[in-house]
């Protein structure tokens, strides 16, 4: 046995820095980890190199800060941003599931909603929800809410991330109108639970003439023309032609425009 890299420990959280180019501090999974150090502490060592940047642990390193606790880490010369992202990798992922899980259990009445939504409406998955729930609301565009460290909007995904998401009384209210209207389509379609179709059905219900009953007894009238598209744009079309079908000058209606 020999000894190689030796165990060192601070109480200055200042002599560490964060390498350029690693992922931003998330506050959701510092918060976690913070919380669950609360009810635990287990050993934990971050690994930084000769310029003491942090190479893996800096959100374990942010919650030690938090709870001031002295930091135990390693330093490994040599190692640079391609680390990091090697280290990342071999990390699960957060996904949209998890967020809305986490803020709504912490309290936050969007994501409670959310949360809620998803409960009554089983079928369909967290992005299609979010489309329904928010078709209306400017608050989650790309850039209102959250930026990134050079200024610049990082979008709707970090805004979610960021437990930025905002969903009104009235957006709930508009979202459960939608959904109530999309379910029609499940007898005669089975991709309309899909983020694109679920998008195309709230583009068309804004329409002021759109009849969503009347489109629903075209499609049942000739069901096999309904096919799964890869955009709002092409279903559209065909749901144009369907919907127009048989109909008079007078009583058809574009769709697409």
């Amino acid at each position: 046995m020999r000894k190689v890299n030796a165990i060192l420990k601070t109480d200055d959280y200042s002599v560490f820095k964060y390498i350029m180019g690693n992922r931003a501090l998330n506050e959701l999974n510092a918060k976690r980890i913070t919380d669950s150090m609360k009810i635990k502490y287990d050993f934990t060592l971050i690994i930084v190199n000769e310029f003491m940047e942090v190479i893996d642990g800096q959100h374990r390193l942010e919650a030690l800060k938090r709870l001031g606790k002295p930091v135990d880490y390693i330093i490994i010369p040599g190692l640079r941003l391609k680390d990091v992202v090697r280290y990342n990798a071999v990390q699960k992922a957060w996904g949209k599931p998890d967020y809305a899980n986490s803020f709504a259990d912490a309290g936050n009445p969007s994501y409670k909603i959310l949360k809620e939504f998803m409960e009554v409406y089983p079928d369909f998955g967290i992005g299609a929800a979010l489309s329904m729930l928010t078709n209306r609301n400017e608050s989650n565009d790309a850039g209102k809410k959250v930026k990134n460290a050079k200024g610049k909007p990082t979008g709707k995904k970090k805004t979610f991330e960021n437990g930025d998401l905002v969903i009104t009384m009235n957006d709930k209210q508009t979202g459960y109108l939608i959904a109530a209207e999309v379910i029609k389509y499940k007898p005669l379609f089975k991709k309309y639970n899909h983020s694109v179709f679920v998008k195309t059905i709230i583009a068309l219900l804004k329409l002021d003439k759109f009849d969503n009953d009347r489109m629903i007894a075209q499609i049942a009238k000739q069901p096999t023309l309904m096919l799964q598209c890869s955009t709002v744009g092409l279903y559209k079309k065909m749901l144009q032609d369907i919907y127009n079908y048989n109909k008079s000058e007078k009583n058809r209606l574009a769709l697409y425009v």
